[in-house]
């Protein structure tokens, strides 16, 4: 049978491990809503209350902004121009 400190130290490390995935989960809603164009503080407050999986979710079905969509387009668009006029080199040419 195991002894009052051993179940201790189980449950210690067992919230740890847990408060760490969480912690990861809340980064990782953090980064995808930065990537969508996304408010990021409002969306890790929303992970950090809510939960960090339901705040995934939700931004991947919102997706990008039209503003985001826009600047990649314009970012592609701009690495074109400057592959086409030798600015760009890619490897093994």
């Amino acid at each position: 049978m195991a002894t009052y400190n051993e179940l201790m130290t189980v449950t210690v490390i067992y919230f740890i491990v847990c408060f760490a995935v969480y912690v990861a989960l809340v980064i990782c809603a953090y980064q995808l809503a930065e990537k969508l164009g996304r408010n990021t503080f409002a969306w890790t407050v929303f992970s950090i209350f809510c939960t960090p999986i339901l705040g995934l979710l939700l931004l991947h079905c919102l997706g990008r902004t039209e503003k985001k969509i826009k600047e990649n387009f314009l970012q592609k668009l701009q690495w074109k121009q400057d592959f086409e006029r030798g600015l760009i080199k890619v490897e093994g040419e």
